[in-house]
């Protein structure tokens, strides 16, 4: 016959159980009857909760925190969210046809995504060869509320591209604040 499995009733706090060989239990057996080793193993338990290791932790508060919570992006502070560089863009400037690889004949365009709040910022985009060279390059003045999202376009060169590596260098305010790479090759892609 095998031993039973306390289920915290009233006859678990009663009378000890028996293992299969008949022998008496030690002490400690049923722990329901001493409360202070049941209060320790509650109070490690309660210690032991769900591992957060993963989790994004947020940070400490400091002394200079203000005393309202801002959004992110606010008093002025800008930063290029992220670039989308293909063929065409849709209305409202977000990227639509993106891609990496064009051919000599085809306009390159940008999809910038920068957020904050500042009462004026400019973006400026350069089209570079892969030596550093600039092939073109064009600013736009923005007055960022939360997200803006703006387009930069390098129209196909008379004769086409040359073909080879290139990259979009992008400028917030005079710093760089990121790089797209492309490449121009031969059709068909």
């Amino acid at each position: 016959m095998l031993p039973q499995l306390c289920h915290l009733d009233a006859r678990c706090l009663r009378e000890p159980r028996r293992p299969l060989g008949g022998q008496p239990r030690p002490k400690y057996a049923n722990c329901m009857r001493d409360p202070l080793f049941t209060l320790v193993l509650a109070a490690i338990a309660a210690g032991c909760g769900p591992s957060d290791k993963g989790a994004p932790q947020a940070p400490p508060p400091t002394a200079a925190a203000p005393a309202t919570a801002t959004p992110s992006g606010a008093a002025g502070i800008l930063h290029i969210a992220s670039t989308g560089i293909g063929r065409s863009v849709n209305p409202d400037h977000t990227m639509r046809d993106a891609t990496v690889l064009f051919i000599p004949t085809d306009d390159v365009w940008a999809s910038v995504i920068v957020e904050g709040n500042a009462p004026r910022g400019t973006l400026q985009a350069r089209w570079l060869t892969d030596s550093g060279d600039v092939v073109e390059e064009s600013s736009q003045a923005i007055t960022p509320t939360g997200r803006t999202v703006v387009a930069f376009r390098a129209a196909a060169r008379p004769g086409g591209w040359p073909l080879g590596r290139y990259k979009l260098e992008l400028l917030l305010d005079g710093v760089v604040g990121g790089t797209q790479p492309f490449e121009i090759r031969r059709p068909p892609l």
